[in-house]
């Protein structure tokens, strides 16, 4: 199951920005990459999650005392 980062259904745009420390000049490249993640197959389609990351994580319960 591929799952997208994790993120939630939408469009994206990188933003890629580096800079010395101590130096005051930087480059700035907007929309590097443009993606869209579909909806189909989503945490948030299945499950109905809210929020913007919505990662699988594996975990179990157990009951102490």
């Amino acid at each position: 199951m591929a799952l997208a980062f994790g993120v939630v259904p939408g469009r994206y745009h990188l933003l890629v920005a580096a800079n010395q420390v101590g130096d005051r000049s930087h480059d700035l490249l907007e929309s590097v990459l443009d993606f869209e993640v579909s909806a189909i197959g989503s945490l948030q389609q299945i499950e109905g999650r809210l929020g913007v990351v919505t990662p699988l994580l594996e975990w179990t319960e157990e009951r102490t005392g």
